[in-house]
């Protein structure tokens, strides 16, 4: 190689030289187009160059469209994303409330629908439900979802989400009675310093129960009475010596974190409530509860259920 030349390589990997003047004998760097422009000015036209200049060209060009029809591509998708997402209004029973609240989160992540869920007592249910318009998805006691597609408040078929039994609840460090048979949960509650049961639902339940075991007129001086399941665990964390309480299992779940121990009724006692799901009729949003409503009925659903205290 002379004196003041430098080398370069262009696009298809062929080496040329090109003598450069006016600037002290120092190589001036040159890349890309302009230096196969510059060669050819140098050392006059050559079909290998044009070749490999037409060939830089139309990949830029080609990159340049790619990116574009990417951009246009992403912002398509999630434009139909956003058209196709719809909110669920999720009425439920609070015994299935849990439950249902963290299979909204899991389905709004798979489908990326929203869900709301707003959960009350069976006297709230009855109100919100009269009213209309209230949600898109109902989720009650079986006996409420039958009476909703009765006067024509729900439509299509329901859905069986799952059941709820009744659950005996002690305090942790205290010893946790027999309760194998109808007969051992008799002289627990006899023995027990305190017998804790809320007005509600499971609490009727209970009461009847004492009755036809004949210990009713016996427990009634230390019987306990809140009026809802939140207020009987509290009272449970709350109490002294052996203490005996009751609720729905599903109720009662959340407490077993904080210092409860919890074990079902016996079989042969035992009391459940089925819960079923249905899509109201005036639902804003009626195949997306659909939709919903097969994903909390899947196998997958059933074992996040069944965590919550819902069979």
């Amino acid at each position: 190689m002379r004196r003041g030349e430098s080398e370069y390589v262009d696009a298809a990997g062929l080496e040329q030289r090109h003598v450069e003047t006016g600037r002290r004998g120092r190589d001036r760097r040159i890349s890309g187009e302009r230096r196969l422009q510059h060669v050819q000015l140098a050392r006059g036209p050559n079909a290998r160059w044009k070749a490999a200049l037409r060939r830089r060209r139309r990949r830029r060009r080609s990159t340049a469209m790619n990116r574009r029809v990417l951009v246009l591509l992403a912002s398509f998708v999630l434009s139909s994303l956003n058209a196709l997402a719809a909110e669920i209004r999720v009425l439920t029973a609070n015994p299935t409330h849990e439950g249902i609240a963290r299979l909204a989160e899991q389905f709004k992540r798979d489908s990326g629908h929203d869900v709301k869920v707003q959960a009350g007592g069976t006297p709230d249910l009855t109100k919100l439900l009269a009213a209309g318009g209230a949600a898109d998805v109902f989720i009650g006691p079986a006996a409420m979802v039958d009476q909703a597609l009765k006067e024509g408040k729900a439509s299509g078929s329901k859905s069986t989400v799952g059941r709820v039994g009744v659950g005996v609840a002690v305090r942790k460090g205290a010893s946790m009675p027999n309760l194998a048979t109808a007969d051992a949960l008799k002289q627990a509650v006899l023995s027990a310093d305190a017998v804790v049961y809320n007005t509600a639902g499971s609490g009727q339940y209970m009461e009847r129960l004492f009755e036809k075991m004949g210990v009713a007129a016996q427990i009634q001086g230390k019987s306990v009475r809140p009026t809802n399941a939140a207020q009987t665990m509290d009272r449970m964390l709350q109490g002294k010596g052996m203490e005996i309480g009751f609720g729905l299992m599903s109720e009662m779940k959340p407490y077993e974190a904080k210092g409860l121990q919890l074990t079902p009724l016996p079989s042969e006692i035992q009391n459940y409530t089925s819960y079923e799901a249905v899509v109201l009729s005036d639902a804003k949003a009626a195949e997306a509860a659909k939709e919903f409503l097969r994903y909390i009925t899947t196998p997958a659903a059933k074992k996040v259920l069944a965590t919550t205290g819902v069979e």
